[in-house]
């Protein structure tokens, strides 16, 4: 089935606790989430399973201090740089 990853992407950034997210299809759907203070997979989890049809959500989340930005600030949605960027 198709998923509009940006649904996906606007779902997560409408999320509490969550500073800005990027989501890209990696062979499954991943997102990458750089939350806004206190936050954990499993309550990403279950936010996402209460707004998104399970086939829509992501099958990878990855929590990051700081997700990586162009020198003009914009997300970077390169899935390279992003799973550099993964500790």
């Amino acid at each position: 089935m198709k998923v509009d990853l940006t649904e996906v992407e606007a779902t997560l950034a409408g999320l509490p606790g969550v500073a800005a997210a990027v989501v890209v299809h990696d062979g499954d759907i991943t997102a990458y989430v750089q939350p806004d203070g206190p936050l954990s997979e499993e309550v990403l989890e279950k936010l996402l399973a209460e707004r998104l049809a399970a086939y829509k959500r992501p099958r990878t989340l990855r929590l990051l201090d700081r997700l990586p930005r162009t020198t003009t600030g914009k997300l970077v949605r390169s899935t390279e740089a992003l799973r550099a960027a993964t500790p």
